[in-house]
């Protein structure tokens, strides 16, 4: 994490959010895929005031759900955030979600907006590699919704690369292999 934290502490390092995968729809979908049926389009400029959006056009009615694959590792706390827009004329929405790829809820706001950019976060230890974003509604084949500013987090992963000698000997101690590291901290804890 060189040059990626601003953590002066172990503990506060263990709490700060490493960014591990950002999300720029400037020149295309960033890897995104549709779970439903639908179709996804990047650098959707000017909605809410905001270039560069994802936008998914539902084919199907009910729900909406995409999201990226491979962005997360099974066990390890990751931080996700982003920002959605529904315009008033793609429906009526009554969750919006970030799922793992089992379905399982890791955060959601239950009250969506209609016509402004929400951002929603959430914190969670992963139990698959994806990352879900699901829009749940009614009336919305045919419609648009869209997201931006997409961010996944690591916490609290620490290893040991050099142990320094104490002594003032100068005999410190390096492991290079990042796999031969010892681990001295998981999911913001330490071990």
């Amino acid at each position: 994490v060189s040059g990626s934290t601003t953590a002066t502490t172990l503990g506060a390092f263990l709490s700060e959010p490493i960014p591990t995968f950002t999300a720029d729809f400037s020149s295309g979908v960033n890897g995104f895929v549709s779970f439903t049926s639908g179709t996804l389009a990047g650098n959707e400029d000017g909605i809410g005031g905001e270039d560069n959006n994802l936008s998914s056009t539902q084919s199907g009615t009910g729900q909406v759900v995409y999201g990226v694959n491979g962005r997360t590792t099974i066990g390890k706390k990751y931080k996700v955030s982003f920002k959605y827009y529904v315009p008033s004329e793609s429906g009526s929405y009554t969750q919006i979600s970030i799922r793992d790829g089992a379905s399982t809820i890791i955060g959601s706001d239950d009250s969506p907006a209609t016509n402004n950019w929400i951002s929603v976060e959430a914190t969670a230890v992963f139990t698959t590699a994806q990352v879900r974003f699901q829009f749940v509604g009614t009336s919305v084949a045919g419609k648009k919704i869209y997201i931006r500013d997409v961010v996944v987090s690591e916490i609290g992963e620490a290893t040991v690369h050099t142990w320094y000698d104490q002594s003032g000997n100068g005999k410190d101690a390096t492991q290079d292999a990042s796999g031969e590291q010892p681990k001295i901290a998981s999911t913001g804890a330490l071990l």
